[in-house]
């Protein structure tokens, strides 16, 4: 199970910047961020590009939070916050192109990721 931590600290706009030029994410692209947090990079890359970005959150309380922010920026058309577990989450109605977060978080979930779709390809 992926769980909450203890302690919560935000991903700082550097790295947040520097994973959105490494990504090289396009208008046609399926984004998550796994432990989405505040959303700051979901929000960000929503911004940035017309990609369908969702951030997964465990924690209801954060999840709602994101949720609000979306709204706050105007991202809504592209950009959704979805409250469960990584390791439990469907993707099979959306699928995805690239992931963020941890890299524990991000290999395990593609792991059950790449079980329910036939066209996956993990690299980490």
């Amino acid at each position: 199970m992926i769980a909450p931590r203890a302690k919560l600290w935000s991903t700082p706009m550097e790295v947040v910047d520097m994973a959105l030029k490494l990504l090289n994410v396009s208008d046609d692209d399926i984004v998550y961020d796994i432990g989405c947090g505040d959303g700051r990079f979901i929000i960000e890359c929503a911004k940035r590009t017309n990609a369908k970005v969702f951030g997964i959150e465990i924690d209801a309380t954060r999840a709602e939070q994101v949720a609000e922010r979306i709204k706050e920026e105007g991202v809504q058309e592209n950009c959704k916050v979805i409250c469960a577990n990584a390791l439990n989450a469907d993707y099979t109605q959306v699928g995805f192109d690239a992931a963020h977060g941890d890299a524990g978080q991000v290999v395990t979930t593609f792991q059950v990721a790449c079980s329910q779709l036939s066209n996956c390809i993990c690299i980490s």
